[in-house]
């Protein structure tokens, strides 16, 4: 049977022909962009970028050919979103990005590391404006992430939590004790997030080896163990100094294609501090006659959505809003998928 689906054109065609254009702020470079957007059932959940001569130049979902495209999220309803630049100055700005073929919008045709690293900038901000936009549309922001079950409500009606033989379910925060085990910052998983020396706050434990600690300590020992008894646990605490507690813990970075990896970590302070993040190789696959470090050239936060991230240098910058699990889906300049990779906190 032939698919009754409509072809992604024919939903950009009602976008704009039925949906008024909204307004982005001005946005460095690019400018204002129009935004349509129509939401409709079987509709492509794309952005489609088309120039001020009306040529559609991409829809892709990847961002490194279509920087405009806002990751959505999973509540979104179908959706087609075209975008287009409002003035022939930032029209012309995108199109020193396009590829000869004109299908693509990519940083890497700029040649300056410098214009690479700000359009990155701009588009960030242009992505986050159009999903802003989206948000609004389909009042995720009125409604929250919930969804009507509407088929499951003779199952569940909805209970008064005072009356009687009901229960309200209550949450319990339970504090949790970080500890260190070397100069390394690893977390509680073993995860290796960094050299100390990279950690703005903090250094390494004492190990009883500066000014002859080892031997004093060897001979306590040997005094204690003369004496028929064990050296106690609380002596051995009291000879290591408290380091300062991590920024995060629990780090992963799991490479999900050539240039691309997915990294997700849990912000452990309780103070709005910034952290940064690089990315290397690890182990024996790291060049320890250099620092080999892997730029991050783009970033897209999957979760929480209000998180905010920057990339600038190939480092990646965020102020936790939240102490959710923070997972961010970058893109380097390099391949990373064949390789080990570790995460490194930076001053």
């Amino acid at each position: 049977a032939r698919s009754s689906r409509k072809p992604n054109a024919y939903h950009y065609y009602l976008a704009i022909r039925d949906e008024e254009a909204v307004s982005t702020q001005e946005i460095d470079k690019v400018g204002v962009l129009d935004v349509h957007i129509v939401l409709a059932e079987s509709a492509p959940r794309r952005t489609a970028y088309v120039n001020r001569n009306g040529m559609l130049i991409t829809d892709s979902r990847e961002q490194q050919t279509n920087p405009i495209h806002p990751k959505g999220r999973s509540l979104w309803p179908d959706y087609a979103v075209v975008v287009s630049p409002s003035t022939d100055k930032g029209d012309a700005w995108v199109r020193t990005m396009e590829n000869p073929s004109h299908d693509s919008v990519s940083l890497g045709q700029l040649s300056d590391a410098r214009e690479r690293t700000r359009a990155n900038r701009i588009f960030y901000q242009a992505r986050q404006e159009i999903k802003e936009i989206i948000n609004k549309r389909a009042d995720i922001e009125r409604y929250g992430d919930t969804s009507n079950l509407e088929e499951l409500a003779e199952y569940f009606p909805e209970l008064d939590p005072e009356a009687q033989g009901n229960r309200r379910l209550q949450a319990k925060v339970v504090p949790t004790t970080i500890s260190q085990h070397s100069s390394h910052d690893i977390d509680d998983d073993g995860t290796d997030i960094g050299n100390s020396n990279d950690v703005e706050e903090g250094g390494s434990i004492e190990q009883g080896k500066s000014n002859g600690g080892a031997t004093e300590g060897k001979k306590d020992n040997d005094r204690v163990a003369d004496e028929g008894d064990k050296p106690s646990l609380q002596s051995k605490r009291s000879e290591t100094k408290p380091r300062s507690r991590p920024k995060i813990s629990k780090a992963r970075v799991i490479p999900t294609g050539v240039t691309e990896a997915i990294i997700a970590f849990d912000p452990t302070s309780e103070d709005l501090e910034e952290i940064k993040l690089r990315i290397t190789r690890a182990g024996g696959e790291r060049d320890r006659d250099k620092e080999d470090p892997i730029r991050i050239i783009d970033a897209t936060v999957l979760s929480p959505d209000t998180q905010e991230v920057a990339v600038e240098d190939g480092v990646l910058s965020l102020v936790p809003d939240t102490n959710e699990r923070i997972q961010v889906k970058i893109v380097t300049d390099s391949e990373i998928q064949r390789y080990a990779l570790k995460m490194r906190l930076m001053k």
